[in-house]
């Protein structure tokens, strides 16, 4: 995707980011803005305003395909460019010169909505805002614009086939999460919210919860408050992870299943839609060096003892990778070449004038009934972000290239290359507070406490420090990434959309104090 933006760039793009961080993205673009942190859906909010007021927008692709503008234009007639100067600290003039040119590029223009959708409380509603400022370019479906991801199906293709086509035991238990009951109707149950599962366990709500499979996951450095994660593990009789390394969640463990690494296993196909579908399949290089098994068979091998095993028909992986391509067309020897085959040749994108919006309405559905039925507003007046107290900061954290997630923090190479995480923390700030570059400090947030080095520069935002995810392992085992930075998790509170699901990351607030040598 980087290659993909670059090779766009060559070509005539132009980019605007906004962040409350300078990061590598921003050093590429022609416009930066340093939003206050915590103030998107505002700035959103006027762009709209801006556009509509303006008639700026599609406004044949609008009649045709939005539901709801009427209303909106009407919500949105008090949140004025010069209100959301206030709010976001971006001059009014720069952002009506903003939606002045993307109009002027329409439909090829992306308001980009992120690969990660778990900031802020207000997060369904943010996004939801993004994708309406796509709409109003009518950019969905078009060239240089947005679009839906395209299966099989679109090339007259069949997917690889999946273990949950087969017939399972209807059950009537509430999913620990309660996504699909009244107290959560609304969230994905594909992906469900996970960040519920300590309060879950200690409340025993809805019901007593005794043991935990943990595969590819790190709930002690991916759900946040580690604390309270802890004492809601301590309470299982049974804890279990499938994991390739001495992860946090291994150590705390009372049984671990290694599994093999990625060189040491093949992978189930991959299906990928897109506007050119795919499927990826990869193989095994070397066999494993330890005693170790690939994940499928780990998971088989526990559904047998189970007497589960008949819904996991093979006896290998090869054998389960060739039952997933019947009847797709295509054979092992396909994905000899490349690692992947393509269903067809052309990208895929529907005609304009007939879109198969998959809502009530059959179009994009600024007034929602999804949300109204369950009680919510489409439009939710904004709430003002007030700055942080005095001497605290909004914690604002993300990735970097070199780590996937909490998982490589211990492999030699990587860890040579980035052995810790620091503290950003603005520079005047950091004056007032006595800290220099380089400097231990304790971060604070009312949930724990605990030390980093600072990073002392002007390119974050005076209210917010940020910090790399993935860092302050625990496990002595894994000794070149144990005790090395700070955990986010451990610091941040679990605070999350109470519609969408989804984490804030982003509305913790913390101090940070110089450690005295």
């Amino acid at each position: 995707e980087v290659n993909t933006l670059m090779g766009a760039l060559e070509k005539g793009a132009k980019i605007t980011y906004i962040d409350p961080r300078v990061n590598v993205t921003a050093t590429k673009a022609h416009r930066y803005w340093m939003i206050r942190p915590g103030t998107d859906l505002a700035l959103n909010y006027a762009l709209i305003h801006i556009i509509l007021k303006e008639r700026l927008y599609d406004e044949a692709y609008a009649d045709k395909w939005v539901h709801g503008l009427t209303e909106l234009r009407d919500f949105v007639e008090g949140y004025t460019p010069e209100w959301a100067e206030k709010e976001t600290g971006i001059p009014a003039h720069e952002m009506k010169a903003l939606a002045r040119e993307i109009s002027g590029q329409k439909p090829a223009v992306i308001f980009h909505y992120g690969y990660r959708c778990a900031s802020h409380q207000n997060e369904i509603y943010m996004r939801r805002s993004i994708l309406m400022l796509n709409s109003l370019m009518g950019s969905v479906e078009a060239k240089g614009g947005i679009f839906f991801k395209k299966g099989a199906g679109a090339e007259g293709g069949k997917p690889a086939r999946k273990l949950t086509e087969q017939d399972f035991p209807k059950t009537e238990a509430t999913r620990f999460d309660k996504v699909g009951t009244k107290d959560f109707p609304l969230p994905d149950p594909a992906h469900g919210v996970a960040q519920v599962l300590p309060q879950a366990i200690l409340n025993e709500d809805p019901y007593p919860i005794k043991a935990l499979i943990n595969y590819r996951l790190d709930p002690l450095m991916s759900i946040a408050d580690t604390n309270t994660t802890k004492r809601a593990l301590e309470k299982l009789d049974l804890v279990v992870t499938i994991d390739i390394n001495y992860s946090d969640i291994a150590w705390y463990s009372d049984v671990i299943l290694p599994e093999s690494t990625y060189l040491e296993r093949t992978d189930c196909i991959q299906q990928m839609n897109g506007l050119k579908p795919m499927m990826f399949l990869r193989e095994k290089v070397v066999e494993p060096r330890y005693d170790t098994r690939d994940g499928v068979m780990i998971i088989k091998a526990i559904a047998e003892k189970l007497g589960l095993g008949s819904y996991f028909p093979y006896k290998s992986v090869d054998e389960l990778v060739d039952w997933q391509l019947q009847g797709t067309g295509f054979t092992r020897e396909n994905f000899k070449a490349k690692g992947f085959v393509s269903y067809g040749k052309n990208p895929i994108f529907w005609e304009r004038d007939d879109i198969p919006f998959k809502t009530p309405s059959g179009k994009i559905e600024f007034t929602s009934s999804l949300l109204e039925d369950a009680g919510f507003e489409s439009f939710p007046v904004y709430e003002p972000v007030a700055p942080p107290a005095e001497g605290r900061f909004r914690l604002v954290v993300g990735r970097a290239a070199l780590h996937t997630h909490v998982s490589t923090q211990n492999v030699p190479y990587l860890n040579e290359l980035m052995k810790e995480n620091l503290l950003w923390i603005n520079g005047e700030r950091a004056s007032d507070l006595g800290i220099f570059d380089g400097d231990t400090v304790e971060v604070a947030s009312g949930a724990a406490s605990g030390t980093i080095k600072a990073f002392v520069t002007d390119l974050i935002h005076p209210e917010a420090v940020f910090m790399v995810h993935g860092f302050g392992h625990e496990a002595k085992q894994a000794r070149r990434s144990f005790n090395r930075g700070l955990s986010d998790a451990l610091i941040q509170k679990n605070l999350y959309d109470k519609v969408g699901g989804s984490p804030a990351y982003h509305d913790t607030f913390v101090t940070v104090t110089p450690v005295k040598a």
